[in-house]
């Protein structure tokens, strides 16, 4: 068994040779980590890919009050509750936003053409919000955010982003009311 002298204070100062350090260190331990969450290889390589690239991309806001491993877990758990997050709001939204062939068998033509022309409708309601509003939408609503998660993702305000999340209500309501008439 190797053993690895812990890199603590690194001698290199690129992120990319810091980082290139910490994935040949640590990447079986994330790959564990994942793993013990999850119990699923084809997510855990994804899950180890996204861990190195925020560390990458934060390698420089380390401050050292904690070790590389330690950080690296932090990092692996925020990942893997994040995608759990996303799974449980897919899962929970997936029958509204996708067709299942069982969904309209009970159904006749004419109450098939109006279910598809609603949620057509539905669709482009949604489209014709602005981005900013379609963000914060797509965010809380499918991807399960709340509104400090949003804040803290976006780098706005918890009030800037009820006040998108209202007009973006506000502006789906009126157009959607507006093709279905």
């Amino acid at each position: 068994m190797e053993h690895f002298v812990p890199l603590e204070k690194p001698k290199v100062s690129s992120p990319k040779k810091i980082i290139k350090k910490l994935y040949i260190q640590y990447k079986q331990y994330v790959r564990t980590v994942a793993f013990s969450y999850f119990r699923n290889y084809d997510l855990v390589d994804d899950i180890v890919q996204e861990v190195f690239l925020k560390a990458y991309m934060h390698v420089n806001q380390f401050k050292r009050k904690s070790t590389y491993k330690t950080w690296l877990y932090r990092i692996t758990i925020n990942v893997c509750k994040d995608y759990e997050m996303k799974q449980r709001t897919r899962d929970k939204y997936k029958p509204m936003l996708t067709e299942s062939k069982e969904e309209f068998l009970d159904l006749s033509a004419e109450e098939y053409v109006f279910k598809k022309v609603e949620k057509q409708d539905v669709k482009q309601a949604l489209l014709s919000l602005s981005t900013m509003h379609r963000q914060v939408v797509e965010l809380y609503y499918f991807k399960g955010f709340s509104i400090q998660e949003m804040s803290q993702k976006l780098g706005l305000n918890p009030s800037t982003i009820k006040s998108r999340l209202r007009r973006a209500k506000k502006g789906f309501k009126e157009t959607y009311e507006s093709m279905i008439k």
